[in-house]
């Protein structure tokens, strides 16, 4: 056996000395490890659901994942800041220029107030017990701000924005009502920005173009519970109005009356919802006025301007709206009873004597 320290023997060739194993420092070792780490993650993007909004938000293509395994030659600053592009997703043909925050959508909404009004909104008719207690002990809640800029109508000056709560998993869609009937010569405009839909699921990514803003959470809970027995009734020439709406509604319907009126519970009105519900006791059913006009407004008791929809809850009340896909001729057992709560207990009641004929 032969010690490599030894002399070689006479005749034999010397052995070759063994290799020493090359071990990359400094910005070769960085260097090695970034290459190697770009490579895995763009293979892992190609075969892992879990990468795959980061692909559809950037439209990362086969071919555009060459450039993550370009030799990146580049000072030390600039390999980092490629590192910095891939995890934020922009790496290669991006859609287009990231949107600008909308800085100025709050003050054209009506500021924070009217956010805490449309929270209350939300606290009476969409929140539940679970929601409220996600958020207790936290310090902030976020809300998301921006415009919207659908397709209109000519002639439609209307604007939109959208509000989410994202810890919560709420869109609202705002809308300023700003157009004219031309065969009636009507001018429909509303006097600020009205809830036009709430949603529920989940929100985007990341707040880009948004105007982000973050709520104190202890005032805004005392708020919350502070007004949630405060309510806004129509004012007599509003209530006489609905009365004739109801009435109207309720005419071709053979439903006896109560010591021969009609008993009613109206919902209190939102200051930020074009929304109102009237519970018809007599005829177990509930009854939803909308308009884009303010409630408040006489010309929106006109009849392009109102909208009525009618729900027999004995007939279209349903435990999910899976049990119905695609229709909203129904409502589901949730809704129900906050319209009920709203309506019975928030609300006024009303005895409406039938219309005679």
């Amino acid at each position: 056996m032969t010690n490599v320290n030894d002399p070689p023997t006479c005749g034999a060739p010397a052995p070759a000395p063994p290799k020493k194993q090359h071990f990359p420092c400094g910005r070769e070792r960085q260097r090695v490890v970034l290459e190697s780490t770009i490579g895995s993650l763009a293979l892992a993007a190609t075969q892992h659901q879990t990468f795959l909004p980061v692909l559809r938000k950037t439209r990362l293509a086969v071919d555009g994942l060459a450039l993550l395994r370009l030799r990146l030659l580049g000072p030390l600053p600039a390999l980092w800041t490629a590192v910095l592009l891939l995890c934020c997703g922009l790496a290669a043909r991006a859609e287009g220029p990231v949107p600008k925050p909308d800085a100025g959508v709050l003050l054209e909404i009506g500021g924070q107030r009217f956010i805490y009004e449309v929270i209350r909104h939300m606290y009476r008719w969409y929140l539940d017990e679970t929601d409220i207690e996600k958020h207790i002990g936290k310090p902030t809640v976020s809300v998301w701000l921006r415009s919207l800029h659908p397709p209109l109508d000519p002639g439609d000056k209307s604007k939109f924005a959208e509000l989410w709560l994202p810890a919560l998993q709420v869109r609202v869609t705002l809308k300023k009502t700003d157009y004219r009937i031309e065969e009636l010569n009507l001018l429909v405009k509303g006097s600020g920005y009205r809830i036009a839909n709430v949603v529920r699921e989940a929100p985007p990514a990341t707040p880009e173009g948004f105007q982000v803003m973050e709520l104190d959470l202890p005032p805004l809970v005392d708020y919350l519970f502070n007004t949630r027995n405060q309510r806004e009734y129509p004012a007599p020439a509003l209530a006489d109005h609905l009365h004739r709406a109801v009435l109207l509604e309720l005419g071709n319907r053979k439903i006896p009356t109560v010591d021969g009126v009609h008993v009613c519970h109206v919902g209190p009105l939102s200051p930020v919802s074009n929304e109102l519900w009237v519970f018809w006791e007599n005829g177990r059913m509930l009854i939803k006025f909308t308009s884009d006009l303010d409630l408040s407004n006489p010309a929106v008791w006109g009849q392009e301007n109102l909208k009525v929809r009618t729900y027999d809850i004995d007939q279209q009340v349903v435990v999910s709206q899976s049990e119905v896909p695609g229709s909203n001729a129904f409502l589901n057992r949730d809704q129900v009873g906050r319209v009920l709560y709203n309506c019975i207990v928030l609300g006024q009641r009303v005895a409406v004597a039938p219309m005679h004929r």
